[in-house]
């Protein structure tokens, strides 16, 4: 339906929420933010710059391995402004 998420992206999102589970350094408040934000990566709303900012914040926390993983996923289901203020280099 209208403005309901695609198979894909649900997907997407649930593979990086198990990769934050995966963090043992993140504590369950930061495991649910991080899942929160990368949601709000999917659509530009004004939640969209907070949750940019948090996973910046967050991903310091990630094991090296775990954040290529959540970075290639990010910029499949990211919007175009979102993965700019993420990976501006990229």
């Amino acid at each position: 339906g209208c403005g309901q998420p695609l198979p894909w992206t649900i997907s997407a999102l649930e593979a990086a929420a198990d990769l934050a589970d995966l963090q043992e350094c993140l504590s369950d408040k930061e495991k649910a933010l991080f899942k929160k934000s990368i949601e709000n990566l999917t659509r530009d709303t004004p939640q969209t710059s907070v949750a940019v900012e948090r996973l910046k914040i967050l991903s310091t926390k990630f094991a090296k391995t775990s954040l290529e993983a959540v970075k290639s996923i990010v910029i499949s289901v990211a919007t175009e402004a979102a993965k700019k203020a993420l990976f501006p280099h990229a």
